[in-house]
């Protein structure tokens, strides 16, 4: 025999050596069943392994890597807008990639430092401690250090709950644990604190809105401020009153008020945040999205509430160039809601309800396209449930870019009050806090509360 027919059998028998696997499709793919051969197997999950290992893990430091040169030749401006003041840093060190205390020793320290700042740092232990630390800075101003509100700011690295978890705080220590803005002038002393999100964390819709994707974006911008030495504008916040079904395991109250920073959402974006944050937190972002992402539209859960809003005052032009540009709906389309005088009524059932005060309530998610810091508005994106899963597949896709208003299935308002009212109690997501069992939603608009650091000349996204 040849040695040519010795390879040729080598070959033969090294085919009819290899397994075979049936797969079946699912029915959004055909359905249908496909044979794969051990070796295409192993190719595929070798596959899976090389992206997990380098695009979930980045083994190789790439992103620190980038940072740390940007920093090395990072030269501060002449105005800096944080000369000769003191920051304090709030580090939340496992949030995200959990690279929170490496991004304030090699990034956010030697910026500071660089631009004339003294700055102080706490390293956080818990979601309960974050509060703590906020709720004492709130305490102590209220008892008279003026201190406690650094004039250089405070900058919490983190995610977006971890910033939101710092302004409850700071309001619970200035209202002595009422959350009551109104009572013995805390409003007017909220407005002079001055603070910024570092983004750290996972989603990080507040930085998204400001174009800074990176810590040393987030702290570089707020250095340069406008070239003047002013790094100041207005954050508006909402506040949210929740009332409780009877019998709540997870409340000893039957009513609360908290603040949000960003969006309050039932249906599919707390679902979706429920898993993500909560339920397979330990699984690679990557994994986990695409899981939820999978599992919620099987299931496709059906929100059956009453919604209820009441909206801007905006000029005709405003409406029409909203309606143009985005896709936006003109509340003078609505209803008003039967039983409850000035309020206006968007017809149910919903997939998703979502408020929210800015453009980006994630770094790849915009719900609702120039929504400004400070301009005492807010937006409601309500989905349909009379749709199919294809339909919200294509949302999903379309709120990557901001297009989501100009599909039938999407309706979005421009609004200074909502309220939800559930058939049957149900879960909220304010800003990645999830509460349960909740029968009765009212969320406000609260503009320009806060100061935030930034450049004031560049717009919102």
């Amino acid at each position: 025999m040849s040695s040519g027919d010795q390879v040729d059998d080598g070959i033969v028998a090294a085919a009819a050596a290899a397994k075979t696997y049936e797969v079946e499709l699912p029915e959004w793919l055909g359905g249908s069943v496909v044979e794969i051969d051990s070796q295409l197997a192993d190719l595929l999950l070798l596959g899976l392994f090389t992206f997990v290992l380098f695009f979930l893990t980045d083994p190789f430091r790439i992103i620190e890597k980038v940072d740390e040169r940007l920093v090395r030749l990072y030269k501060a401006p002449e105005k800096s807008a944080v000369q000769g003041r003191k920051v304090f840093c709030i580090v939340n060190p496992t949030s995200g990639n959990k690279n929170g205390k490496w991004q304030y020793a090699k990034v956010a320290f030697p910026l500071l430092r660089s631009a004339g700042a003294t700055v102080d740092m706490v390293m956080t232990k818990s979601t309960e401690h974050v509060t703590e630390l906020g709720e004492s800075m709130g305490k102590a101003y209220k008892d008279g250090d003026k201190d406690a509100f650094p004039d250089g700011g405070v900058l919490v690295m983190g995610g977006d709950g971890t910033f939101f978890e710092v302004i409850n705080g700071i309001i619970s220590g200035l209202t002595g644990g009422s959350m009551d803005l109104d009572k013995d002038g805390a409003r007017k002393v909220l407005e002079t604190l001055r603070i910024a999100h570092i983004p750290v964390g996972t989603s990080n819709g507040i930085a998204r809105t400001t174009e800074c994707a990176t810590a040393y974006e987030a702290i570089s911008q707020l250095i340069a401020g406008d070239g003047e030495g002013n790094n100041t504008s207005h954050l508006d916040l909402a506040a949210v009153d929740l009332e409780f079904a009877e019998g709540s395991k997870e409340q000893t109250s039957t009513k609360r008020r908290i603040y949000d920073v960003m969006c309050t959402s039932v249906g599919f974006v707390c679902d979706y945040n429920d898993l993500t944050e909560y339920r397979w937190r330990f699984l690679g972002k990557t994994l986990k999205e695409t899981l939820a992402l999978l599992t919620l539209f099987a299931l496709r859960r059906v929100v059956k509430a009453r919604l209820l809003v009441r909206p801007c005052e905006l000029s005709k032009e405003q409406r029409l160039e909203l309606a143009t540009k985005h896709g936006y709906n003109d509340t003078a389309e609505l209803s008003e809601a039967a039983g409850h005088p000035g309020w206006l009524e968007i017809p149910g059932p919903f997939v998703l309800i979502t408020w929210t005060t800015l453009s980006w309530i994630a770094n790849d998610s915009c719900f609702a396209p120039e929504t400004g810091f400070g301009d005492g508005q807010a937006t409601v994106v309500a989905m349909n449930a009379n749709n199919s899963r294809w339909q919200m597949m294509r949302a999903a896709m379309a709120f990557e870019k901001g297009d989501a208003g100009k599909l039938p299935l999407v309706q979005m308002y421009r609004v200074r009050e909502m309220k939800i009212l559930p058939s049957t109690p149900l879960p909220v997501d304010t800003t990645g806090s999830i509460v349960k069992n909740v029968k009765s939603i009212n969320v406000k608009i609260l503009p320009k509360a806060v100061q935030y650091l930034r450049n004031p000349s560049l717009p919102v996204t």
